[in-house]
């Protein structure tokens, strides 16, 4: 089905945009580091408006089109609104719009509200989690027991969360670019590698993603 770019022409502020300014100060953006504080990451457009940020990832937001959706406005608020999801299930701080467009998945009418919409993003931290400092509190060849977990389908527009407690193996544990990455075996799960987005003294969560919904998983640490 033929992919439609749609410029969006919107109040940037109204949809929580920084200012297109390169002098912008890092300083007004959130350091996000939990799940729980989504809405205050930052969504910009330019490069300048990312320099001295450590980027982290890709990241999409698919939203499943419904006929109760009445105008552009609200189909955009609630595509936005996943991006941010999506951003901070990786740990991130800021995302980058490169394009500025929603692709609405339709082979009709310009702008179809019935439409799939998806939004593509680059995430950023404001700082680089530090390796050698969680090398000193998770330990590879070890088990882990996780304590929950945060879940969102690809094609809705919420997320779950819910108690779970499974065993979790770090086999190894390295740095791939800017991220702290774990190969590792998760009980009930297929997927190997795994992303670390956040740890204290006292817990670590992940970040991976199978073929139908993404995940962020707290474990304690022994």
């Amino acid at each position: 089905m033929k992919k439609l770019m749609i410029v969006l022409v919107i109040g940037l502020a109204k949809m929580g945009f920084a200012q297109t300014d390169a002098a912008i100060s890092h300083a007004t953006y959130k350091n996000v580091t939990s799940f729980d504080d989504y809405e205050s990451i930052t969504v910009v457009n330019t490069t300048d408006e990312t320099e001295g940020l450590v980027k982290i990832g890709h990241i999409s937001a698919m939203v499943l089109g419904s006929k109760i959706y009445t105008n552009k406005a609200e189909v955009e608020k609630k595509a936005f609104n996943k991006l941010k999801m999506a951003g901070a299930m990786i740990g991130a701080s800021v995302i980058r719009m490169p394009n500025m467009v929603i692709k609405s998945k339709s082979g009709g009418a310009l702008l179809d509200f019935s439409a799939d919409q998806e939004l593509t993003g680059i995430a950023y931290a404001i700082t680089p989690l530090d390796m050698e400092a969680f090398k000193k509190v998770v330990s590879a060849n070890a088990e882990y027991q996780s304590v929950n977990q945060i879940k969102i389908n690809n094609r809705d527009a919420k997320f779950s969360t819910m108690d779970r407690n499974v065993k979790f193996r770090v086999n190894s544990i390295k740095k791939e670019d800017n991220a702290i990455m774990i190969a590792g075996d998760l009980k009930g799960e297929s997927v190997k590698k795994f992303q670390v987005v956040a740890f204290d003294h006292d817990t670590f969560d992940v970040y991976f993603f199978d073929a139908f919904a993404t995940y962020r998983m707290k474990f304690k640490i022994n």
